[in-house]
This record gives structure tokens, sequence and C-alpha cells, in this order.
């Protein structure tokens, strides 16, 4: 493959991408976004809630997402990868019979007795991510691109720690240590993964944000990909216009002449004042932009959308917009 010109043809040339980040600065959404992107550009993708609260089904208006991949845009598909079926799956390879499965796991004290063990649920479903990912037993990857909807800052950091910290565990030898180790390159190759964070230019976020890229690189050791800074609020004029608002926001004849037009002045101060909040909020933004350009990862800037609810419509006008940031130059 030709060196990538455009961090769009960088993200097409990695197969596994991670999106993570603080609660609620809109990672599902961002994982929809990617996941259209790569449909759009010819990609089977597919996109992996890690055991979450399920988003998919909101974000493309269909029924709720199981552990069945469903084909949410054509060529793009979503799953939920909960443990207790990747458990399942992976049992039955070896057991080969479900009876014997429901006897061991679902009905005697061995079930509690796993699901007790820290780290096995997270470590099953890193293991169905990896098989789903790589050629194995002859057989091609199940798909070009996967999109993984990876847990909040602590937990997300915790999951992908997990196969070191599993193969330390164990004593570095034996089986479970091979496949642990095997995992953990895997998910650390940068030619094959990316970890992108995704935040919002405010306070708390930035301040996670900061920990997080801290500990991908100097902890973790994971390739980063992109910073997506998400719901960017706007600027609520254009710079030229402000010698007006600032003319609007005294008792000027223009003010008073706005007054007349609309016939109701209380609309007119309203509207100054949420000019004047808007315009704290911008540049509050820009502040934490700055600060998060310091980090030093390549930034992807997205606007705030105003919509009603986050669903399909929303979520494709805002994978256009990261398309046309993505389709800057590398």
């Amino acid at each position: 493959m030709a060196d990538p010109k455009t961090r769009l043809d960088w993200f097409l040339s990695r197969r596994i991408h991670v999106v993570t980040g603080k609660g609620g600065v809109g990672k599902s959404t961002l994982c929809a976004a990617l996941g259209l992107i790569a449909a759009r550009h010819g990609r089977r993708a597919v996109i992996l809630e890690t055991d979450t609260k399920e988003r998919m089904s909101q974000l493309f208006e269909i029924p709720p997402v199981g552990y069945r991949e469903v084909e949410v845009y054509p060529s793009l598909y979503a799953k939920n990868v909960d443990p207790d079926h990747s458990m399942e799956e992976y049992v039955l390879r070896f057991v080969r019979f479900q009876a014997v499965y429901d006897a061991i796991f679902k009905k005697s004290f061995l079930r509690h007795w796993v699901q007790s063990m820290p780290g096995f649920r997270e470590f099953v479903v890193l293991g169905k991510i990896w098989d789903m990912g790589q050629a194995m037993d002859g057989r091609s990857p199940d798909y070009d691109l996967m999109i993984i909807d990876s847990p909040a800052t602590g937990h997300g950091v915790s999951l992908w720690q997990l196969p070191e910290s599993t193969r330390k565990a164990v004593g570095g030898t034996g089986p479970i240590a091979h496949y642990a180790a095997k995992m953990r390159d895997y998910f650390a190759d940068p030619g094959n993964t990316a970890y992108h964070v995704a935040t919002i230019p405010e306070e708390l976020p930035y301040a996670e944000t900061c920990e997080l890229v801290a500990a991908l690189r100097d902890k973790m050791h994971l390739p980063p990909g992109f910073l997506l800074v998400n719901q960017i609020p706007p600027a609520p004029f254009h710079p030229e216009a402000r010698p007006l608002f600032e003319k609007l926001s005294g008792k000027t004849s223009e003010r008073e002449h706005l007054d007349r037009q609309v016939g109701r002045p209380g609309i007119t101060q309203a509207l100054v004042r949420a000019g004047i909040s808007q315009s704290a909020r911008h540049a509050q933004a820009a502040s934490y932009l700055d600060k998060l350009a310091a980090l030093g990862l390549t930034t992807v800037r997205l606007p705030f959308v105003y919509a009603k609810s986050y669903a399909k419509t929303a979520v494709e006008g805002i994978s256009l917009s990261l398309e046309t940031e993505l389709g800057r130059p590398l």
C-alpha cells in the first residue's frame, strides 16, 4: 500500500480502531460516524460495543443490537460483544455439545466461580475481538475494518492493559500466557491498530484526556490515533459583525431601531444575552482547543450539532463533517 497522504488514507489503512475517552463526550456517535465513512469508501466494517450500554439501535433507528451482527448500512455492521455469549462461543469450540456447556457453565458452581475471576469477562471480550480481526484456521478476517466503542476512560485503560496483566498474572508461561501475549502484540501493533481519544473542549474532559493520552503513550505504549474533539460550540456571529453586536448590547440608536422593528423589547434583550453567553462558550472552547493541541496528537475538530436526538440523520451529518476533516493532509 502506498504511503497515506491524508488522514483518511491513514484511517483506512488500519484494521482496528479503538475509540475511548470520558463518558458523555459522544464516543458512540463518533464510532457510528467513522463506520459510515469506512463503508462509503468500500470497506466491510463493523462497530463493536464492548458490553457497554447499547447505542447503535438508537443511532441507526433499528431494533436493539445483540451478539449477532446486524447490517446498519450497506457494508456496515454492528455487534454487542457481551462476555456471556463470547464465553459460550469459545467453550463450544472445544466442548462441541451445548448440553455439556449448559451443565458445566450454567447450572453448576463453576459459573459463579468463573464470572467472579478478576478481569475474566473482559479478557473473553478481547479474545472475541482478536478472533474477529485476524485470519485464523485458514479463513480470512471477518471484516476489513473494526471500530471498537471502548468503555469510558478508567475502565477503558484497564481493558487494554488486560492482555499484559493476564500474561504476568499467570507467570508469563503456559498456554494462557502465550494467548495473552499474542493479543497484547496484536492490539499494540501500530501498523494494525489505532487508539483514538474522544473529548470535548471543557475542563473535566480536558483533564481526563491529558491523563488518558499520557497513559496510552507512557504506561501502555499503545499506538495513538486521532484526538477527536467533539461538540465545539460555534461563534454566535461572524467577526465582522462584532461592532454591530456591541452597539446592540447598549442603549444605542441601533438597539432602539431593532426594538421598534421587533415590537417587543424583551426579545432584543434576550437575543443579546444569548449572544454574550455563546461568545463566552466559544471563547472558552477555543482556549481548551489550544491546550488540547499541545498534546501532540493529530486533532480532528467537530462542531456541535443541534438536534432533538442523535439519530440516523444527525449521525450521517456528523460523518460528513468528520470525513471533510479527515480529508486534510496527514
